[in-house]
């Protein structure tokens, strides 16, 4: 979660933070909200693992960020094909320490979202492999403090607002972008970062490329998002249950969704 504009105006590309908030306390208004790339998260495997599918993870070291975007995308991989997570040998890791791990060959799977696992694709091409339809189910929630957006309600929409408007100009120019940070010492220029990073950008990998489809944080978001919140109540990562949904959907919010609505379509 990073700041905008001081301390006042939230930004959170994972649903879970947005529920520790709610969870808590912590005085926040939703201002918009959109999913995440149904792309966003891969599963990368070793080669000589035989790891093809969800059911070959059985038995298998699988590295994950706990409470993370990677991790619901696991849970959920798994979910699928009817495999507990009990079934595999999961081991939490940071996304730098998973990539060491399957680079040394100390788990069989990580996964973990862009840009880091497609750099780490690109950096052990030669020892690794990557799952097909591994699916991301997540949501980014855009949110202001309440004394902030009560003080300043129409600031809190135009930064939301502000926020499509540079992805759209981002994903019609991939190249022109990856240039930009690389002259602003973002990456080498040419370096596989810069690489990886171009092709994310363009084939909209990257988590905030869907900005673009930026709404006001309504049902679709809240729905999402709480399934989420009861999937990592269950698997111990939230010590009790968030009901995030009559949170999000409080018609106390009903005003921000309006004016949200109302920015967007201008």
């Amino acid at each position: 979660m990073h700041s905008k504009n001081g301390t006042h105006f939230l930004s959170n590309g994972c649903s879970l933070l947005t529920l520790n908030a709610v969870d808590v306390g912590i005085p926040i208004v939703p201002i918009a909200a959109f999913p995440l790339p149904v792309n966003t998260v891969d599963g990368v495997v070793r080669k000589e693992s035989g790891i093809t599918d969800a059911a070959s993870l059985r038995g298998k070291k699988v590295a994950y960020q706990r409470g993370t975007t990677g991790h619901f995308s696991l849970l959920k991989y798994l979910e699928a094909a009817n495999v507990d997570f009990s079934e595999i040998q999961g081991v939490s890791l940071s996304g730098a320490d998973g990539f060491t791990a399957l680079s040394q060959g100390e788990v069989d799977a990580w996964f973990h979202w862009q840009p880091a696992a497609t750099i780490g694709l690109a950096r052990l091409a030669d020892q690794v492999i990557r799952l097909e339809n591994v699916p991301t189910y997540d949501y980014a929630f855009y949110v202001a403090r309440e004394g902030f957006y009560e003080e300043q309600p129409e600031i809190a929409v135009k930064l939301a607002v502000a926020v499509r408007e540079v992805q759209k100009r981002i994903n019609d120019n991939p190249a022109g972008t990856v240039a930009l940070w690389a002259a602003n010492g973002g990456f080498e220029a040419g370096s596989v970062e810069a690489k990886a990073f171009e092709q994310l950008l363009t084939e909209k990998r990257v988590s905030e490329s869907t900005a673009v489809d930026l709404h006001p944080a309504d049902k679709r978001a809240a729905d999402a998002t709480q399934v989420l919140a009861t999937s990592f109540y269950k698997h111990g990562v939230l010590p009790r249950e968030v009901d995030l949904s009559a949170f999000i959907l409080n018609p106390k919010f009903d005003a921000v969704r309006e004016a949200v609505a109302g920015a967007l379509a201008a």
